[in-house]
């Protein structure tokens, strides 16, 4: 049995279940999952230098069930509308939400992944390392869970978002079929 920490979403306790350099957090009450680091705390400038996107998709499907799901969802409710892909990568998911006409931004705070995926989708102006402006939609997969407390991943992302926008969220659920069973 790993460690014990309180959940950041609703204090209950939670357990460590993987052991090394990044620790995952799982709660026993509300089912959230969320990484910290034994070593060091990741931060905005571990992202920005991470040459990760050269070799992260090999392998796997670009387009996965929360994309699909995101996508097909904003298409249907947000096809003529500003939409923010926050943390967007290299921006793969940003360049599917153009392709099907919708009005998409990507940020990210790895540098490298920027600069790939505006060359590589043609999407110079679109992507960026912050949010710029407001957004009619926000979309987060796999993103919160990076933040070591749900509340300023929220800080960050909801003065972006419209008074009357939705924000979309995914993170890792550890019933998923994708996931190691502890």
């Amino acid at each position: 049995m790993g460690k014990k920490i309180h959940c950041p979403c609703c204090q209950a306790t939670a357990r460590s279940f993987i052991d090394g350099t990044f620790d995952a957090f799982l709660c026993n009450r509300c089912d959230h999952v969320w990484y910290e680091s034994s070593v060091y705390k990741i931060s905005q400038i571990d992202y920005e230098n991470s040459q990760k996107y050269k070799t992260y998709y090999v392998g796997k499907p670009p387009l996965l069930w929360h994309h699909k799901k995101a996508l097909n969802y904003l298409k249907a409710h947000f096809s003529s509308r500003r939409v923010l892909d926050f943390g967007c990568f290299d921006g793969f998911f940003t360049n599917k939400l153009v392709n099907a006409n919708i009005d998409a931004y990507g940020c990210d705070w790895n540098r490298s992944a920027i600069d790939f995926g505006r060359e590589a989708y043609d999407l110079r102006s679109r992507l960026s390392l912050s949010p710029e402006g407001i957004y009619d939609a926000i979309v987060a997969l796999e993103v919160i869970e990076h933040f070591p407390d749900p509340n300023e991943f929220l800080d960050v992302v909801l003065p972006h978002l419209a008074l009357d926008g939705a924000l979309l969220l995914s993170c890792p659920n550890k019933n998923s079929v994708y996931r190691l069973k502890t």
